[in-house]
């Protein structure tokens, strides 16, 4: 994270007025001393008698054969089955979601919403070897364009929420002069304001992505594979 606000920098500059880019460099100062104690932390934790124990102890696990044991109870469903069941269980949670987004629909709302898409997302590329890509495809790239929204919405709201937290500490340890601290407050009206569209745009494409058509192109998509496997899959 850290890592990103630094390279984000010019453009948090170039947002600002030209006179008011420099005033970053206080942010600029904290943000890099934080970076060095995370990478002294990560150094000390890779060098670690535990995480060389972990290595080790990971290593011949994976080298050991697999224990045997009875199977499983579901061992020998046809794995279609399990995944078109599955990939339907996701995309009625993605629509169960979305419906209950408002205008003003929290960052937290959102969020969930993001990780029920991804999960979606998740289970359609794993088991993209059993569907037809001709209707897969659309599918995928309306899903994507939602997912598109949400991420840059949870994106927005992490930084902000950063920005906030470091202006903070530069007050509370007075390194934060009041020029720096408004060209902070500027980034973050400029962060809210994208936010809001953002929301807006959330909602109306998870009201275009939850419409009768999009739904009929994932039925497409499971049909074309219950046709090429002769399998029906589980409603």
């Amino acid at each position: 994270d850290l890592d990103v606000y630094l390279l984000r920098m010019p453009a948090f500059r170039a947002a600002l007025d030209p006179s008011s880019g420099v005033d970053l460099e206080p942010l600029v100062q904290l943000l890099l001393e934080k970076k060095r104690k995370e990478h002294r932390r990560l150094r000390d934790c890779l060098r670690s008698k535990r995480y060389q124990r972990l290595i080790s102890e990971w290593s011949a696990f994976l080298e050991d054969p697999a224990p045997k044991g009875p199977a499983g109870p579901n061992s020998k469903v046809p794995i279609q089955e399990v995944a078109f069941v599955a990939i339907r269980k996701a995309f009625d949670r993605v629509l169960r979601r979305g419906k209950k987004l408002g205008p003003e629909a929290s960052p937290e709302e959102l969020h969930r919403l993001r990780i029920a898409c991804k999960k979606l997302r998740y289970l359609l590329t794993f088991f993209r070897s059993l569907l037809p890509a001709e209707a897969l495809n659309p599918f995928l790239k309306e899903l994507k364009r939602l997912q598109d929204h949400l991420g840059d919405f949870n994106d927005l709201h992490v930084q902000g929420t950063a920005l906030r937290t470091f202006a903070g500490e530069l007050m509370d340890t007075n390194r934060g002069p009041p020029p720096t601290l408004l060209a902070m407050g500027q980034l973050l009206g400029q962060m809210e304001m994208a936010q809001a569209k953002e929301r807006e745009a959330c909602r109306q494409h998870i009201q275009r992505f939850s419409q009768p058509r999009n739904q009929k192109k994932l039925e497409n998509v499971l049909k074309g594979a219950q046709g090429a496997t002769g399998k029906k899959a589980t409603p």
